[in-house]
């Protein structure tokens, strides 16, 4: 049996984390002792760390009380739920992205990402003599082999959504494909 405060030394959290998950519903200790004080066995120190699991993949405490209650054992609801919400949450923060981007390559300003900006990039490219159809054939072959790595590189030089699309629309074939 241990104390809240072995308990929580033990699972590297504050005692207080551990009273507050006790007031959630989330934890309860297996007994008290004479003198009143909270006291956990093993099975408890188990439920924490079923509890800390599932909070480090960010599941919210009201979810996983209610799947321990349940007596659920697999969270994998609760963890497509929350992989569901973490999709549209990169999705919004893609959108943040691409807008500053482009505020910034508007403003002639490159964003902070070790890249140079759309101008820059296409001068230096025709610096060493490629022309517009080369740099279709180039996006192309990006597009082709990394799909999403293109998207992103095109992002991060502040082409918009429509702007990427405009891109994908005219990209010629390349020798081999069919």
């Amino acid at each position: 049996m241990e104390t809240v405060s072995q308990l929580a030394r033990k699972h590297g959290l504050s005692r207080s984390t551990l009273l507050y998950y006790e007031a959630c519903g989330l934890l309860r200790p297996s007994r008290r002792s004479e003198a009143g004080y909270r006291l956990y066995d093993e099975s408890c120190g188990e439920r924490l760390r079923t509890i800390r699991t599932l909070r480090d993949a960010g599941l919210p405490l009201e979810h996983i009380r209610i799947m321990l209650e349940s007596g659920e054992k697999d969270p994998v609801r609760f963890l497509q739920e929350r992989s569901e919400a973490i999709g549209r949450e990169i999705g919004e923060l893609n959108r943040q992205r691409r807008l500053i981007a482009r505020l910034l390559s508007e403003s002639g300003v490159a964003p902070k990402t070790g890249f140079p900006d759309r101008k820059t990039w296409v001068s230096r490219l025709r610096r060493i003599g490629v022309d517009e159809a080369g740099l279709l054939r180039w996006h192309a072959l990006f597009e082709l082999q990394d799909p999403k790595g293109h998207e992103a590189f095109l992002e991060m030089l502040g082409f918009g959504e429509e702007e990427i699309r405009d891109i994908r629309r005219r990209l010629p074939p390349l020798p081999g494909d069919r």
